[in-house]
């Protein structure tokens, strides 16, 4: 800087100037780095919570199709083969066919429980028509 005779700047509003655009630099350049890490940290918590939100609607969806719609695409024939089966094979059929229910029921295999839900019906259906 240019200093006066005196020991005083020449040009006051240089030194103003220089020093008010020294700081108003370090806190553009301090904002942009804070810029700069608030973005890459919710890229990066974007991704691992997608993450875990798809892996969580995945799961969601297998059970859904394992349990409730898979169990019911079984086609009415294989029921009715297997009710007739239990029939000719057991003395009371409508209380095996619900202790095998009931198994399933126990193992917490819903698929299974609706498979023989559908049997049971099958096995009431062709008794009552008897």
């Amino acid at each position: 800087m240019c200093k006066s005779r005196n020991g005083k700047f020449a040009f006051p509003f240089l030194r103003t100037i220089t020093s008010q655009t020294l700081k108003s630099d370090v806190v553009v350049l301090r904002m942009t780095v804070i810029d700069i890490f608030i973005t890459a940290l919710s890229g990066l918590l974007l991704v691992f919570f997608g993450g875990q939100a798809l892996a969580f609607i995945g799961v969601v969806l297998w059970l859904i199709w394992t349990d409730a719609i898979k169990p019911r695409l079984i086609p009415r024939q294989e029921i009715d083969r297997v009710a007739a089966d239990i029939i000719a094979s057991f003395p009371d059929p409508e209380e095996e066919a619900f202790a095998r229910y009931e198994r399933a029921w126990y193992r917490s295999d819903a698929a299974e429980q609706i498979y023989w839900y559908r049997v049971r019906k099958a096995v009431r259906r062709r008794l009552e028509g008897r």
